[in-house]
């Protein structure tokens, strides 16, 4: 089993848009992979317009044809929904005044699903575990289900760094860690979201619309189950990436209960969700100490 961590960064205030009007606003396109690169990469908008209008800018500038695709991303961390208002994403994921979109021609369907699934549920634990203000957040859907997006973007850069971690691409079983503390002198507990699909590294067979709706039942889940925290505002937090590359091991909820009670005979596992379908095996664990009697 391997590793990966790190320190979560602290808060801080989102800049306006550097346009003089005040109904547009900043983009900054980047190409990723072998898509063609703009000539002029920086645009302003009316915030009104929708990513529709911004992909169908893209494919007119690219001169690509009616059978040719485009995929954005909104700061390397999730894909917006063509109906959505570009001063909604701006307001939410702007730095510095600016919305930084990246565009492909060819996307890993998969890998990009399961990716704009974890930021979003990562934002709401940290909603509910207090983390950071209310206004830290801003409303949005994500698989049709509303939630509250962290849009403070030093998180999210970190936050985006963890997942692009990730391996996506070797078969085996991955975890999304957040571990937590509610003070200094407290036991740590883990919101654990470990998963698993032979479709991953091939896209073979992805069942996109049946991956989006298991999605969005588990983004409603940790909206009316939140983790377990005491009275504190201390709270420390961060997130752990483990994986185990074995081809051949299928894992469970009593798995992962026996090897992380192992070592503690104190914590409880808190069963959040459980999919086994369409090529995906997805579990949402809560992991915490056990609450001492009085």
């Amino acid at each position: 089993m391997s590793t990966a961590t790190g320190d979560a960064p602290q808060s801080e205030v989102t800049r306006q848009s550097p346009t003089n009007d005040p109904n547009k606003i900043m983009v900054l396109f980047k190409a990723v992979g072998d898509a063609p690169v703009l000539a002029k990469k920086r645009l302003a908008i009316d915030r009104s317009q929708t990513v529709a209008s911004l992909v169908n800018y893209l494919r007119k500038k690219l001169r690509m044809g009616p059978n040719e695709n485009m995929f954005v991303f909104v700061s390397s961390s999730f894909t917006p929904s063509l109906d959505t208002d570009l001063g909604t994403i701006f307001d939410c994921f702007s730095t510095d005044g600016i919305l930084f979109i990246q565009y492909c021609t060819t996307i890993a369907w998969g890998k990009s699903l399961l990716r704009d699934f974890l930021y979003p549920a990562i934002s709401i634990c940290l909603l509910q575990l207090k983390a950071y203000p209310n206004e830290a957040f801003k409303s949005a859907y994500v698989f049709g289900t509303p939630v509250k997006v962290l849009r403070v973007q030093s998180v999210r850069s970190y936050v985006t760094r963890i997942l692009d971690s990730l391996q996506l691409s070797v078969a085996g079983q991955q975890e999304i860690v957040l571990r937590y503390r509610c003070s200094d002198n407290e036991d740590y507990s883990d919101i654990v979201f470990r998963f698993q699909s032979t479709t991953l590294s091939s896209d073979e067979d992805i069942k996109a619309d049946k991956w989006k709706e298991e999605f969005g039942l588990v983004l409603g889940k940790l909206w009316i189950r939140p983790p377990p925290i005491s009275a504190s505002s201390s709270l420390s937090w961060a997130l752990l990436v483990r994986n185990w590359f074995q081809s051949d091991t299928q894992f469970s909820f009593r798995d992962l209960f026996d090897t992380e009670m192992q070592t503690s005979s104190s914590r409880t596992c808190l069963p959040v969700y459980s999919m086994n379908r369409y090529s995906l095996n997805l579990q949402v664990l809560y992991i915490f100490p056990k609450l001492q009697p009085n």
